[in-house]
């Protein structure tokens, strides 16, 4: 039983397990697989190659690939499995890919890019928040894409299988269609001349490349192919020597032989016999050593902070450049209203005072749940309660563990702005439940709390957002994950609203994590969003507001620059106010016909602008 069939549970099309790996018989299977080795080493042996992965090292084993893994000390490796029957929708050459990742001694931002990627969807798969499934194929979709492209051929030095290393985007094409045709065809009777013809190339030219580009003759690449690939008939059958020769491609079962002693070493009759008993069955199971999630974490954490201070270009940064127009009289595609509904304590009027009734006032919340805790005074409780009814707020009594409580640093950054407004355009109908205030020592300034202000009453970003919510009423008219327009009451009016994020951004609000995983994330993220947004209006003069929050101008990104104290300095008091609110803008403009809006950024960040007709 050669081959490992491969559960996905669910349907989900990626199953990730991760392990202290002792052996992994030999075996193979129809989907990818991609073998992470995050702490320790295990020695990995594909087709006649063995590689000694050590931590950090990524290798991928595509579909029909022989392989086994062993080790004779403690690590920890992922192994993915990548469902071809799934991503071939998007990729409908995945299951003919020769990937190749293996170890190389040149840093390639790349192969960082892809190691990253990798990490982030590991975290996702592991933590399981509520929209993991989502995240998860996002990232595998960049995975597979950056395998595609970069990494979907192969080379060979001193006859081992090593990474492809060629910086001509033309020649790299070209040399894997002829890879992966020879893999997808080696059965066949395949000439120089019919790949030549194919690549529209002369053949002298065409064997000069493949010589030059993968290190050996097209014959002995060929040759290869066939002998590698026979390794499952010898192994997951028994038949007859000559009748495999014929199977993969050989005329004679003399030149099969020829070809396998010079890549295996050994005839295959000698193949077979050294490792029949060494394949996957069920008697023959792997032996892995399961490992805590928590552990798993860390490392995978740790990892991923590694790579972001090596490569600052590990985002491999995107410029997204996105057109759109509102026609006059656009469809309304829902109501766009809010209701706010927060969570506050006793300990918040302690700290804040009447201050809180102004923020209530401000974010028009008219409901709020009231938290009285254990070892709260019953009395305090009861006279604050009265304290809302009489403001006409109403008020639900509960006693339970505060929302803020648990930690999702994101929500101290402008990753908490982008998750409260993508959330009102997603669901812009609807009521938004979040604490005011997060608990406990106010002189501690980020603590991570899903809240609109930190413990000593300073607003977070997600506050301007969810006030700009909240404060406008209107019809939701054009929406796209980057961006989103509402046209207010007044048809007079409208707010466009432009994010710049990625899942990982997104993942900060929704997984525990550390305040330095957070500050990595941000920093990596680099990708440039510029989105045009055209608008059918009558004539007149409009004003025009703008509101900008970023990364980098926020309390968040204050305290980053400063290495995140436990307590803000006195000195740097006064820098809060500049951190707390968004950079505004405001210009008129003439409109004929049509008023055209650009908002433009790089890196984590919302854009709003109001138009307004003066």
């Amino acid at each position: 039983m050669l081959e490992e069939t491969i559960s996905y549970q669910d349907n989900f099309p990626i199953s990730i397990t991760v392990a202290n790996i002792s052996r992994y018989p030999i075996h193979y299977h129809k989907d990818t697989e991609i073998v992470y080795v995050l702490d320790g080493s295990i020695s990995l042996r594909n087709g006649y190659c063995t590689y000694s992965l050590s931590a950090g090292d990524i290798f991928t084993n595509a579909g029909h690939e022989v392989h086994t893994m062993k080790s004779d000390t403690e690590n920890i490796t992922a192994v993915f499995h990548i469902s071809n029957l799934f991503f071939t929708q998007f990729f409908p050459e995945l299951p003919k890919g020769c990937f190749r990742t293996n170890p190389s001694s040149e840093p390639s931002p790349r192969l960082s890019h892809l190691k990253h990627t990798l990490l982030q969807m590991l975290i996702a798969y592991l933590q399981k928040n509520i929209n993991y499934r989502d995240a998860c194929i996002e990232h595998c979709m960049e995975v597979v894409r950056t395998l595609h492209q970069h990494f979907n051929l192969f080379a060979f030095n001193d006859d081992v299988v090593v990474h492809f290393n060629c910086d001509n985007p033309v020649i790299e094409e070209r040399i894997s269609h002829v890879i992966n045709y020879i893999y997808a065809n080696h059965e066949l009777k395949i000439t120089l001349n019919d790949l030549a013809e194919m690549e529209h190339l002369s053949s002298y030219y065409l064997s000069h490349l493949i010589h030059q580009y993968c290190g050996i003759s097209f014959r002995d690449f060929l040759s290869f192919a066939r002998a590698e690939w026979s390794e499952i008939y010898l192994l997951e059958t028994d038949k007859k020597i000559n009748t495999v020769a014929h199977m993969v491609g050989f005329s004679t079962s003399r030149y099969y032989e020829d070809a396998f002693v010079r890549w295996f070493g050994h005839t295959p009759r000698e193949h077979r016999a050294a490792n029949r008993n060494n394949v996957i069955s069920p008697d023959n199971l792997p032996v892995l050593e399961p490992v805590t999630v928590s552990r798993i974490l860390d490392t995978a954490r740790r990892l991923s902070s590694r790579l972001i201070r090596q490569d600052t270009n590990l985002s491999l940064a995107k410029r997204i450049h996105l057109t759109d127009r509102i026609p006059s009289g656009a469809e309304p595609i829902s109501a766009f209203r809010h209701h706010l509904k927060l969570s506050v304590t006793a300990a918040d009027f302690d700290s804040i005072g009447y201050s809180l009734f102004d923020h209530l006032r401000q974010l028009r919340c008219t409901e709020v749940v009231l938290i009285c805790r254990d070892g709260d005074d019953p009395g305090r409780c009861d006279e604050l309660e009265q304290k809302f009814l009489k403001r006409g707020i109403s008020v639900e009594l509960r006693n339970r563990l505060f929302p803020g409580e648990q930690k999702h640093y994101g929500f101290d950054s402008v990753a908490g702005l982008i998750y409260i407004v993508r959330q009102g355009v997603i669901e812009p109908h609807s009521t938004i439940s979040l604490g005011l205030r997060d608990q406990g020592d106010p002189n501690i300034l980020l603590k991570g709390g899903r809240s609109l202000l930190t413990s000593g009453g300073v607003p977070k970003p997600m506050y301007t957002g969810l006030n700009f919510l909240v404060s406008n009423d209107g019809e939701l008219i054009l929406r796209n994950k980057y961006y989103a327009a509402v046209r207010l009451h007044n048809e007079e009016a409208y707010i466009l609203m432009a994010m710049n994020y990625n899942s990982d951004i997104l993942g900060l609000c929704q997984g525990a994590d550390t305040i330095y995983h957070a500050d990595d994330v941000l920093n990596a993220f680099q990708d440039e969003l510029t989105v045009n947004i055209s608008i059918a209006l009558n004539p007149g003069e409009y004003l025009i507001t703008r509101y900008s929050t970023s990364t980098f101008d926020s309390m968040f990104g204050l305290m980053s620059k400063l290495h995140f104290p436990e307590k803000l300095p006195l000195k740097y008091d006064i820098h809060l106010e500049y951190t707390t609110d968004p950079i505004v803008d405001a210009y008129v403009e003439q409109v004929r016909s049509e008023l055209s809006v650009d908002m433009n950024f790089r890196g984590a960040g919302v854009q709003a602008a109001l138009i307004q007709k003066i």
